[in-house]
């Protein structure tokens, strides 16, 4: 199998925008200037390593558990709700204050 050559003898950089899943096995192999049974060679893997860097993926930010449970939170009905919750507790409604924070729990934990 041979492959675009740019004018010094360099091989030509595959497209990265391409449907890969869509290739057949010998489409896949050519856009990639590789072979089946013998892969890239040392020099050229050495190469690759450098200009695209290791087949590795970035690991995202982590979510802290504050920020999970404000996202949970950050629902004008159920910020709402806690608030109904504190003014019926200041008011001395333990039993609805009680209701009310088990419905917010509650509908959180089925929405998961």
């Amino acid at each position: 199998m041979t492959f675009a050559k740019e004018k010094h003898g360099a091989p030509v950089t595959p497209d990265i925008t391409v449907s890969w899943h869509s290739l057949s096995p010998d489409e896949t192999l050519q856009q990639l200037q590789t072979h089946l049974e013998t892969g890239l060679s040392k020099v050229e893997a050495e190469r690759r390593m450098t200009e695209y860097g290791p087949n590795q993926l970035e690991e995202g930010k982590r979510t802290t558990f504050l920020q999970m449970v404000f996202g949970q939170l950050n629902n004008f009905v159920v910020i709402l709700l806690i608030v109904a919750a504190i003014i019926s507790a200041v008011l001395g409604e333990w039993v609805d204050a009680s209701a009310i924070i088990a419905i917010v729990v509650l509908n959180r934990l089925s929405r998961r």
